[in-house]
């Protein structure tokens, strides 16, 4: 008993560099796998991205036509060549609430700004002009600088997770096309970034959210299939299902929201 303990005590692993160059390399991997997953980390902390989308609808313009006559489009009793009504709508998607934030909005130097309302979703109260543009965009004499047609800065006093930004513009273009607005901003680790604006289904992008509802449709149908005897009751549940894919793939989207927005 005692020799074979020593046997056992003299064995050896033996050597495989194959396998030794496999094992060092994975652990290469794993180290810059943790590295990287680190900066990422790093750089989303300091730096928020607020996604802006812009929507123009068309009122009416004035032409004058030989067969149909002259049609005048008049804002505050002065005419205008175009009317338009815009809307930005900056959503926080982020896991960071933000405060003191100014909002930047420009137009393109054929656009007008006649009016402008600002809120934020879920306040009640209308986000205020700043006080440097207040100064700026009216004269010693109490007259609009040109300033006022083109530019809007708003006071944005805390934009939490999850909330809207939506400000509402009066427009007018003197070349009767589409007006062109841009947002920006200079507050610190922030940024904004220009989304198309998409369809949308209970606040969420509508195609997404179908391939999300689909998906999960079809994950769903496996089970079906499998425990269900019956088959036509298999098809219908089936077919309900796929009615339901754009609720289901809202509900998926904003649970995986709210627990990123808990994580953060």
């Amino acid at each position: 008993m005692h020799r074979e303990l020593s046997n056992v005590s003299a064995m050896t692993i033996p050597y495989d560099p194959a396998i030794a160059q496999q094992v060092v390399g994975g652990l290469i991997l794993l180290a810059l796998g943790g590295v990287l997953t680190s900066f990422v980390g790093r750089y989303r902390a300091r730096v928020t991205t607020l996604r802006y989308s812009v929507w123009h609808s068309f009122f009416g313009s004035t032409i004058t036509d030989p067969h149909l006559g002259s049609v005048e489009v008049r804002f505050g009793g002065n005419k205008v060549e175009s009317l338009w009504y815009s809307t930005i709508r900056v959503t926080n998607d982020s896991a960071r609430d933000i405060t003191g934030l100014t909002l930047n909005i420009t137009c393109d130097p054929d656009t007008h700004l006649l009016t402008a309302r600002a809120v934020v979703s879920g306040s009640l109260n209308d986000l205020m002009l700043t006080t440097a543009y207040l100064s700026s965009a009216m004269d010693k004499k109490g007259e609009l600088t040109s300033l006022a047609f083109t530019r809007r800065d708003f006071a944005v006093p805390v934009l939490n997770r999850g909330q809207t930004i939506e400000v509402y513009f009066l427009t007018t273009n003197t070349k009767n096309v589409q007006p062109f607005m841009t947002v920006g901003c200079d507050h610190e680790a922030t940024r904004l970034r220009f989304a198309v604006a998409k369809p949308l289904y209970l606040g969420e992008p509508q195609q997404e959210t179908a391939w999300i509802g689909s998906l999960m449709a079809l994950i769903a149908c496996w089970p079906i299939v499998v425990f269900v005897p019956s088959k036509p009751v298999a098809v219908a549940i089936a077919v309900l299902l796929g009615i339901l894919a754009l609720p289901v793939g809202v509900a998926v989207r904003k649970a995986f929201r709210f627990c990123i927005r808990l994580l953060g």
